[in-house]
């Protein structure tokens, strides 16, 4: 069995070896990690100004939404929700990370408030405001 698993990280530091990653920065990673999200993560630490590019666009595009919605706008719901998918997926990125207790009931707490405000705009009364056949007041 220790053969097996010795095996199997040989293979891969041959496949991050072929991807341009050397075993020095093969040391800052968390193990256990797949080879993509490997891969994504060293991406991410080696194009830092782009990576901060995007992460700003990206925070911009959420506060746009964010006022899009507190102005009942029918493009404010579709970009926070466009952002929130983003957001999501872009979550995985930096790999694991360590929460204390309260940084994790928050995060937690302001996820499910976020979803809920994003059902209320789509599948309650409240969605029809969001139309842009509505008349303007």
């Amino acid at each position: 069995m220790h053969q097996l698993a010795q095996h199997q990280q040989e293979c891969r530091l041959i496949a991050l070896s072929r991807s341009g990653i050397d075993h020095h920065s093969f040391e800052g990673f968390v193990p256990g990690l797949s080879d993509e999200l490997l891969l994504l993560q060293y991406w991410s630490e080696g194009n830092v100004v782009l990576y901060l590019a995007l992460s700003l666009a990206l925070g911009i595009a959420s506060m746009a939404g964010l006022i899009g919605m507190f102005l009942f706008k029918s493009w404010g719901r579709t970009t926070a929700l466009a952002t929130t998918v983003v957001f999501t997926i872009v979550m995985f990125v930096p790999g694991n990370t360590v929460l204390s207790w309260l940084d994790y009931v928050l995060t937690d707490l302001f996820s499910m408030l976020w979803g809920a405000i994003l059902a209320l705009a789509y599948f309650s009364p409240v969605s029809s405001l969001f139309s842009s056949t509505r008349p303007s007041a």
